[in-house]
C-alpha cells in the first residue's frame, strides 16, 4: 500500500498549534529547501528514513533552515491511497 500526497497538499510549520487543527501531523527535520519567487520545495526528512516533500508559498517559508525541527501537516481529504498488485 502507498500513501500519496501532493506537495501543494502539504503544511509545513514549527507551530505546533497550527499542526494541530489538521487532520495529520509528522515531525521531522528540514533537509533541503530550494526557494523559488512565488513558491518553495521543502524536502523534510522522517524520522523512518522517508522524505516528504512540500510546496509552500515563499513568504511561509522565509523562516524555514536546514536542519530545523518542523511539523508536516495535511488534512485527510487529501490523502490518496493507491494498491500495488
Amino acid at each position: 500500500m502507498l500513501i500519496l500526497l501532493k506537495a501543494p497538499w502539504v503544511g509545513i510549520t514549527r507551530d505546533a498549534a497550527v499542526a494541530r487543527a489538521a487532520d495529520n501531523q509528522l515531525s521531522g527535520t528540514i533537509s533541503h529547501i530550494e526557494r523559488g519567487a512565488e513558491q518553495c520545495e521543502v524536502l523534510m526528512a522522517l524520522p523512518d528514513g522517508q522524505t516528504l516533500c512540500a510546496t509552500i508559498p515563499t513568504a511561509d517559508a522565509a523562516t524555514l533552515k536546514e536542519g530545523d525541527d518542523v511539523i508536516a501537516w495535511f488534512n485527510a481529504d487529501r490523502v490518496i491511497i493507491a494498491t500495488l498488485c
